[in-house]
């Protein structure tokens, strides 16, 4: 137990720190606004480019990983998108963000754990993460909202207008500019190699302290059963649908699976607020991130424990 709190305690404890400097106003909320950009801008997408392009063009095109993690998070979007259209009641554009709550992963998290529980390889699954949240679950989610909104656009022009938004994405672009180095087996230069590592090694603290800022002002109001089944979702039935699916699909190489199932034991993407914002879901948004976030602590903890103890893979060595 000691050997987990000393992986994950470093993360929450950042993100407390971020909390409490926003709450105490020594960061504002502009300030932290602003941090918030430059990692988005220039740390994660350094990053993940410098994760990809050091490795082999093989190890980065696991399509394996793709159709498991795919697979796996589809269904946790149709849990929670289904529970809240037709359980509770919601309209398209409600159960659709409800749907993205539980079945995308804050990327700044799980960087900061997978780089302690696993190492530097297991950056290539968040990575791959990236890919299917990206490219398929967000543009997804929006086509579904948009589409069935007073607009009235079409499910296709909706997918290829958030797919033209995307493709101007630092992010999408240093995993797009990792991908084809890792396949032309292009190194940088030195200078400019360690400009990006530079990047890179800021964006793990800067990060967390920007989640713990974002959480200042969020409440959890009184919308406990629409709050505990969107954290029911992310926490319980992502992770279970990611476990199955690895099962169905070809094994993949240890530590990529154990990072996928870390990766779904951790709560949404911090921007989920301002996703859910433009259809009147802001506030459930945010109170469900905090709840989320909280409670993840125990979803993290516990799924390393599985994993570390050879349950959730059988033969997983701990390094």
């Amino acid at each position: 137990m000691l050997e987990i709190l000393a992986i994950i305690g470093p993360v929450f404890i950042i993100i407390a720190i971020g909390f409490i400097s926003v709450r105490a106003e020594v960061v504002s909320k502009a300030e932290c606004r602003g941090l918030g950009k430059f990692v988005i801008t220039f740390a994660l997408p350094a990053m993940m480019f410098r994760a990809l392009s050091e490795r082999s063009f093989a190890e980065v095109m696991n399509t394996d990983y793709l159709l498991a993690y795919t697979l796996g998070s589809l269904a946790s979007f149709a849990f929670g998108f289904g529970w809240a259209r037709w359980r509770q009641g919601e309209n398209l554009p409600a159960s659709a963000i409800r749907g993205l709550g539980t079945s995308v992963s804050n990327g700044f998290i799980c960087y900061a754990v997978l780089l302690q529980f696993l190492g530097p390889a297991s950056i290539v699954a968040l990575a791959l993460t990236f890919i299917v949240e990206n490219i398929l679950l967000i543009p997804l989610v929006l086509a579904i909202a948009e589409s069935s909104g007073s607009s009235g656009q079409k499910f296709h022009r909706v997918v290829l207008q958030t797919l033209g938004r995307l493709a101007k994405n630092p992010l999408i672009l240093s995993i797009a500019a990792g991908v084809s180095c890792a396949m032309l087996e292009v190194k940088l230069p030195g200078p400019l190699a360690k400009v990006v590592e530079l990047f890179a090694l800021s964006a793990v603290s800067v990060a967390l302290f920007v989640i713990g800022g974002t959480l200042v002002g969020q409440k959890l109001g009184g919308m406990v059963d629409k709050i505990g089944i969107v954290t029911f979702g992310k926490l319980v039935i992502h992770p279970l649908a990611i476990f199955i699916a690895f099962l169905l699909v070809a094994p993949v190489d240890p530590v990529m699976h154990a990072a996928a199932l870390t990766i779904a034991s951790i709560s949404m993407l911090s921007i989920y607020p301002i996703l859910g914002q433009k259809y009147g879901q802001e506030g459930i948004c945010a109170a469900t991130l905090v709840a989320t976030t909280t409670l993840a602590f125990l979803t993290i903890s516990t799924m390393i424990w599985l994993i570390r103890s050879g349950i959730a893979i059988p033969g997983f060595t701990a390094s």
